[in-house]
């Protein structure tokens, strides 16, 4: 029983911490709204207008999913939110 208490409480510390390293030195497209972390172009959409200013992440595995579809997300990948 102790086993379990001990994992419960360290997978949510793991989780927090992947989540403050992924926002650091990412760049995200103006355009297309596709967070990168290489290149000076975006891949989507080949546009050079990249921003290290954006809110909020959304991973689409599915691009025809309904939330996909409401974001106009056509190819599955990282995508920010909100871009500044």
């Amino acid at each position: 029983m102790r086993l379990k208490e001990s994992v419960s409480c360290r997978l949510p510390l793991l989780i927090r911490i992947e989540m403050v390293n992924f926002e650091m030195a990412k760049h995200a497209c103006k355009i297309c709204k596709l967070v990168i972390s290489q290149g000076n172009i975006c891949p989507s959409c080949k546009s050079g207008e990249l921003t290290t200013s954006f809110q909020g992440t959304v991973v689409v595995f599915d691009p025809s999913s309904e939330l996909a579809q409401k974001l106009g997300i056509k190819e599955p990948g990282r995508y920010a939110l909100r871009v500044k």
